[in-house]
């Protein structure tokens, strides 16, 4: 590793990693991070798993909130049929 000291006239202001978004990935690269102090920023997560100090989430996704919203919509537009797909 080389530090921003060394190559840049200005350093750059790191926030910390993106990603990964997977559970077991972000676990597995978190344990050589954490050692360094270096954040990971996700985009969202509803699992606990993911609450740990040098984790952050940028929002809280509750799916079981939504899903009553979208059933609700689904009612007051009376639709008869729909289909549910899961990009997880």
């Amino acid at each position: 590793l080389v530090a921003s000291k060394q190559t840049c006239m200005k350093q750059p202001l790191f926030l910390g990693f993106l990603g990964p978004e997977k559970f077991h990935a972000l676990n597995t690269v978190n344990e050589i991070s954490k050692l360094f102090k270096i954040p990971h920023i996700v985009p969202y997560s509803a699992e606990e798993k993911f609450r740990n100090n040098n984790i952050f989430n940028i929002a809280k996704y509750p799916i079981s909130q939504h899903t009553r919203v979208i059933e609700l919509f689904l009612k007051k537009v009376r639709t008869t049929k729909n289909s549910n797909i899961n990009r997880g």
